[in-house]
C-alpha cells in the first residue's frame, strides 16, 4: 500500500511524501468477553457470550422526567428491556442485567432549577442508603451539545450527583421522542448504564499483561492569557483497558506548589500500583506542558532505576494536528484503521481508524489520524518498543465504553479528554470543586 502524507508542522519539511507501509499495518487484538471468550466485534461478542464481569444484581435504575415527558420515560424503559428494538436485545439479553418493574424507580422533576436539582438528588440519595448500587437516567429537554445557555441544567446535574458520588445517565429527550434516534442509541445508552453500574463489558488481549497504563489530563483555569489555577488528574487502566479509577495529581495556584504535588501524586500511584503492575506507561495529550513533562519522566526514571525488570514509556498524543494523508491504492483514498508512518526518532503518524483490513468500501465516516510523540525515555528505545506501544494505544482505543464502535482515542487520553470538559464547564459555572476521584466511570 503507498501513502500520501503531507505536513504543515514547522518542525518538520513541508512536501508530498511516499512510503510503503505494508510492514507497518498493526492488527487489533481481539475483544475479551465473557467467559473469557474472544471476539473480533465488541457488540458481537458481549451479545453472544455476555460481558466480562457483570455488575452487581443488587442494583436499581432510578428514571427522573419531566411531567409531560412520563410517557418517553416509559419508551426508554422498554427499550432497555429489549421490547422495541431488534437492533437491542435487552439489558438482559446483553448484559446479564434484568430491568423490571422490581428494580425500577422514578420521580417527577418539576423543573431544572439548582434547587430542584438538589431536591431530587437528596430523594436519591436517601433511595441509595438501601441500595447502594444505583444510576439515575434523567430525561432533558436539553443536551450537553446545545449552546451554553441552555445546556447549564446539564452540568448541574451532573456536578449535583457526582457530589454525592453517584453516576448518573442523562438521555436528551429529542432522542428518545425519535424514533430512530433511539433505535440506535439504545445499545450505547445501555452500554454506559451497565459500565456505570460497574459491569465491565469486555477488554481487549492485551500485549504486555501487569501494565497500567495512566492517562493524565489537565483543566488548568486561565484568565486575560495568564494560568490562574493549576489542575491536573489521572485516569488508570490497565492495558486491557479495564477502568481502575481517576486520581488527582494536583490543584495550586502557585506553579511550583502544583509541580511538586503532581510529581508527588504520580510517585503515589506507582507506589500504590507496584504490587499489582510491573510495567506503567503514561498517556498525555499534547496540550500538557513541558515541566510536567520533565517530572513524569523524573519520577518513571526513578521506578525504572529501582525495578527489577518492566517497561516504562511516556507518550503523548495529539488528534488535532496538521496531519493528513491518503492511500492511492483505494477508491476511497483511506489508509486502513492502524496504519502508522514514522516522521521522526521519536514521532509517528497514526490511523485509529481507516478502511478494515480486507475491505475496498467505507462504512462510516473516520477521523484524522493522530500525532504520536514518545517523551520518556529520550534515548534508549527500539522501533519495535515504540511499535508495541503504539499497538497496545490502538489496542486501547477499543475499549471505550461510550459505545461500542468508538476507536479515535485511546481511552486513557478520550476519558481525560470528558473530564477535562466537565471540570471546565463546572469552573465555568462557578460550581464548588467536587471530587472526581471515585471508582466508577461517571463520565461516560
Amino acid at each position: 500500500m503507498e501513502l500520501l502524507h503531507q505536513t504543515a508542522n514547522k518542525s518538520h519539511n513541508s512536501g508530498v511524501v511516499m512510503e510503503n507501509l505494508e510492514d507497518k499495518l498493526f492488527f487489533r487484538q481481539p475483544y475479551v468477553v465473557g467467559s473469557q471468550n474472544e471476539s473480533p466485534s465488541q457488540f458481537m461478542g458481549v451479545k453472544k457470550s455476555g460481558p466480562l464481569k457483570d455488575a452487581p444484581k443488587d442494583m436499581k435504575l432510578y428514571f427522573i422526567y419531566l411531567r409531560q415527558d412520563h410517557a418517553l420515560s416509559q419508551d426508554l424503559f422498554r427499550a432497555l428491556r429489549g421490547d422495541t428494538f431488534t437492533t437491542f436485545p435487552g439489558m438482559n439479553e446483553m448484559f446479564n442485567l434484568p430491568i423490571s418493574e422490581d428494580n425500577v424507580n422514578g420521580t417527577v422533576i418539576s423543573d431544572f432549577t439548582p434547587s430542584e436539582i438538589q431536591r431530587v438528588s437528596d430523594l436519591v440519595t436517601n433511595y441509595s442508603t438501601n441500595v447502594p448500587n444505583v444510576v439515575p437516567i434523567v430525561l432533558t429537554p436539553f443536551s450537553k451539545h446545545d449552546n451554553p445557555s441552555q445546556n447549564e441544567p446539564y452540568w448541574k446535574l451532573k456536578h449535583t450527583f457526582l457530589e454525592k458520588n453517584i453516576p448518573i445517565q442523562i438521555v436528551a429527550r429529542r432522542t428518545v421522542g425519535d424514533r430512530e434516534k433511539l433505535k440506535w442509541s439504545t445499545a450505547g445508552i445501555g452500554l454506559q448504564i451497565f459500565a456505570k453500574l460497574g459491569g465491565i463489558p469486555w477488554k481487549v488481549k492485551p500485549r504486555l499483561e501487569k501494565c497500567l497504563i495512566v492517562g493524565i489530563g489537565q483543566a488548568h483555569r486561565r484568565f486575560g492569557g495568564h494560568t490562574q489555577k493549576y489542575f491536573a488528574y489521572s485516569v488508570l487502566t490497565d492495558s486491557g483497558g479495564i477502568f481502575e479509577e481517576v486520581r488527582v495529581l494536583g490543584e495550586d495556584n502557585d506553579e511550583q506548589n502544583y509541580i511538586k504535588n503532581f510529581g508527588n501524586s504520580l510517585r503515589q500511584i506507582f507506589e500504590e500500583y507496584s504490587s499489582k503492575y510491573s510495567n506503567f506507561v503514561v498517556h498525555s495529550t499534547f496540550a500538557i506542558r513541558r515541566n510536567e513533562l520533565e517530572i513524569i519522566a523524573s519520577v518513571l526514571g526513578e521506578l525504572k532505576n529501582r525495578s527489577s525488570g518492566g517497561e516504562f514509556f511516556s507518550l503523548k498524543f495529539n488528534h488535532k494536528n496538521r496531519f493528513f494523508g491518503f492511500s492511492i491504492n483505494k477508491n476511497s483514498r483511506i489508509p486502513y484503521e492502524s496504519s502508522m508512518i514514522r516522521i521522526s526518532n521519536s514521532e509517528y503518524i497514526v490511523w485509529f481508524e481507516g478502511l478494515k483490513y480486507g475491505q475496498t468500501t467505507l462504512q462510516k465516516m473516520t477521523s484524522n489520524p493522530l500525532h504520536v510523540q514518545f517523551t520518556y525515555p529520550y534515548d534508549d528505545i527500539s522501533n519495535a518498543q515504540q511499535k508495541a506501544c503504539i499497538q497496545d494505544a490502538i489496542n486501547l482505543s477499543g475499549t471505550n465504553w461510550r459505545g461500542f464502535n468508538a476507536k479515535s482515542l485511546p481511552v486513557s487520553v478520550y476519558y481525560a479528554q470528558l473530564i477535562a470538559r466537565y471540570i471546565k464547564e463546572f469552573d465555568r459555572l462557578q460550581l464548588p470543586r467536587v471530587d472526581v476521584s471515585i471508582v466508577k466511570p461517571w463520565f461516560l
